[in-house]
This record gives C-alpha cells, sequence and structure tokens, in this order.
C-alpha cells in the first residue's frame, strides 16, 4: 500500500512528455466574389457621381478663370474699330504754336505738321502761325473753328477811367543818356551802376537801348542808354518818346557833334526837359566854356549862363561829381512832379522786340 502511493506521487510530479507534436491551423483561403463586385460597379454610373453634391464647396479651375478674365476684358475693351472721329470745336486765338495746336484738337503733331506742309506751310511743332492759318488747318482736319474774340483795349481803358482815384503816389522817372559816340555815356551808366558794359559792346559802340535802375538817396532812376552812332537814329528817337529827362552827354574835348545836335532835337520834339553831363573833364587842357557856348547855338541855354538847363562837369572814368549829376536829375524831376495811380491801367512802350520762331514775339 506504501509503495503504490510513493509510486503516484512521483509519477504526479513528473509530467509526462508528448510523444507528438503540435501542428498550426491551416489558413483560410481569400477568394474575390467577382461576381458581386461586378454587380456594384454596374449600379454606378457617371451621371450618378455629377449629380452628388460634395461635402465641400468646389474652387473653379484655374483654366476657367483665365477664360472668365478674358471675357471681362473683351466685354469692356471699346470697339476702336467701329468708334468714330470726335469733332471738337477748336478755340484759335490771333497766334498759337503748332504744337498746342495739335494739343487742342486732340491730334498728332505730325499730322499737323503734314497738313501745313500741305498748305506749303513749312513749320517744325515750337513755331507760331496765324489765326488765319490755324482756322485752315483745323478744318482740313474735320473740326470746328472757333476764333478767340480780340479783347477791344481801347474799351478796357475808358471804362478804368471811370472808376475813382484810390491812391496817388510818386514813381520812379525814366531817364534817356544820349549823345554823340563815344562822348562815353555808357561809361557813365557803367560809373553809376559800378559795371562794365562798355567792354561787352561790339567795337565799344552801343548798339541796342540798355535799361537800368540804380537808387540814388533811396530815389530810384531808370536810365536807358541809347546808341549814339549815326545808324541808331531811329533808336534814339524811341529812347526820347518814352523818357521824362534826357541827359546829354558831351565831350569836354570834342565839344558838339551831329549826334549831339540830334538828340537835341528829339529832345525838344518830345517836349522833355534836358539836363547837361560835360564829360572827360579829366583830360589836360579841356575848356567846358566852349560846350556851354557851342549849344547856345541850338538854343540849349545853361544854368550858369542864366538858363534853365542843368548841368553838371563830370569824368565818367574817374567818377567825379556824379553825386552832383543825381542831384541834378532828382531836382528837375521834382519840377516834373511824376505821380502814378495805383488802381489804373498800366501803360507800356516797347523799346525793342524781336521774333524766334521757337518762342514767338519777344519784347524787352
Amino acid at each position: 500500500m506504501t509503495k503504490e502511493t510513493k509510486n503516484t506521487n512521483t509519477s504526479s510530479a513528473k509530467p509526462s512528455t508528448p510523444t507528438s507534436t503540435t501542428s498550426t491551423p491551416p489558413r483560410k483561403k481569400l477568394t474575390l466574389n467577382t461576381t458581386a463586385f461586378q454587380k456594384k460597379l454596374s449600379s454606378i454610373s457617371v451621371n450618378n457621381l455629377l449629380d452628388e453634391e460634395p461635402d465641400y464647396e468646389k474652387m473653379p479651375s484655374l483654366a476657367k478663370t483665365k477664360r472668365n478674365r478674358e471675357k471681362q476684358k473683351t466685354k469692356f475693351k471699346p470697339n476702336l474699330t467701329s468708334s468714330q472721329k470726335i469733332v471738337r470745336e477748336v478755340d484759335i486765338p490771333v497766334k498759337i504754336s503748332v504744337q498746342e495746336l495739335a494739343s487742342r484738337m486732340s491730334e498728332k503733331t505730325g499730322d499737323v505738321v503734314k497738313a501745313l506742309m500741305k498748305s506749303g506751310i513749312m513749320a517744325t511743332a515750337n513755331q507760331y502761325i496765324d489765326g488765319d492759318t490755324a482756322e485752315l488747318i483745323v478744318t482740313e482736319l474735320g473740326h470746328t473753328p472757333k476764333r478767340e474774340e480780340a479783347i477791344s483795349l481801347k474799351d478796357e481803358i475808358a471804362n478804368h477811367q471811370k472808376t475813382k482815384i484810390s491812391k496817388i503816389s510818386p514813381r520812379p522817372p525814366i531817364v534817356t543818356v544820349m549823345g554823340h559816340v563815344d562822348h562815353g555815356k555808357t561809361s557813365l551808366l557803367d560809373a553809376l551802376r559800378n559795371t562794365n558794359v562798355t567792354s561787352k559792346e561790339s567795337g565799344g559802340i552801343t548798339q541796342h537801348i540798355g535799361a537800368y535802375q540804380i537808387q540814388h538817396k533811396n530815389n530810384p532812376i531808370t536810365f536807358l542808354d541809347t546808341p549814339g552812332h549815326a545808324a541808331f537814329s531811329n533808336i534814339r528817337s524811341r529812347g526820347a518818346n518814352l523818357t521824362d529827362l534826357v541827359v546829354l552827354v558831351v565831350a569836354a574835348n570834342d565839344s558838339v557833334k551831329p549826334q549831339t545836335i540830334e538828340a537835341i532835337s528829339h529832345a525838344k520834339a518830345a517836349k522833355v526837359p534836358i539836363v547837361l553831363a560835360i564829360n572827360k573833364m579829366d583830360l589836360p587842357d579841356v575848356d567846358p566854356s566852349i560846350v556851354r557856348n557851342d549849344l547856345l547855338t541850338h538854343e540849349v541855354v545853361v544854368e550858369s549862363y542864366s538858363g534853365d538847363v542843368l548841368e553838371t562837369e563830370i569824368s565818367a572814368i574817374k567818377k567825379t561829381n556824379l553825386e552832383k549829376l543825381l542831384d541834378n536829375i532828382l531836382l528837375q524831376v521834382e519840377i516834373l512832379d511824376l505821380n502814378v495811380e495805383h488802381n489804373k491801367l498800366a501803360e507800356a512802350i516797347v523799346v525793342e522786340s524781336k521774333i524766334e520762331t521757337e518762342k514767338d514775339l519777344l519784347q524787352q
């Protein structure tokens, strides 16, 4: 009994090893049910897919966006081929440049130049043409010309003369320096203005009217320098007609000469007073009394001879007695009592003018 129990315990303590190895179960073979798949596929159509609305907002393609933009451009783009020419009403002044005329018509400047060439007029873009020619070109290019009415200066002056005078004040005098050639007129002005204009003139001879203004004792004085050469008689005449006072320059070593006599005639014709300046007193052996006596023969009586013509012995080179000459000018101007009305139209006199085709009429 005891042995059997031992054997049993022994056998329970040692597990029995299996004699045969355990095998893995075989995998199931996946088979595709082609028949069911084909049925499912046959139930889906392209129309059903297109009809279905997606859950998101579908963005337009790039090509579609580009096509839409092209449509918008062509929609608002004007049809240039079918548009008619715009006829404009063009204002035409007395004178107008070719470029300005083309701008007013909205035409090309080259087309206007060609139209002028057809009419036998050679002009560049910057040149000026008269109103009649401009009217012809405007009509030829299919536009309507409209001439600007010229303002009547006489009517405008008459209207301003009716206005009441508000303020009167003294005005600067206009003094014309006249005399024979090479008697020192421009040298005198150079001395008064501390400049050197004489060296810049052709041959040292003044060939045009020069205008300058200086201050003397807080009084402005406007000087006009006129040519003394015989060829410039017309210019001297213009200078005398627009002046308030004539400074007659006579060289002490040369006395009265033909242009001196002419200057006296211009001053008398313009009814302006004369102030005498006997120049070149710095030269040796000069006698100013010869000048005074020669002027008597032309009815110019100086103050030292009990006349009304103020006189000064000067030297433009040495700048002698220039202050006294300016004092005599202001004294004579005080007698003239020159005034100006501030609310009236201003009057101007053209001293010199020239024409440059690019800039029209220039006035000085």
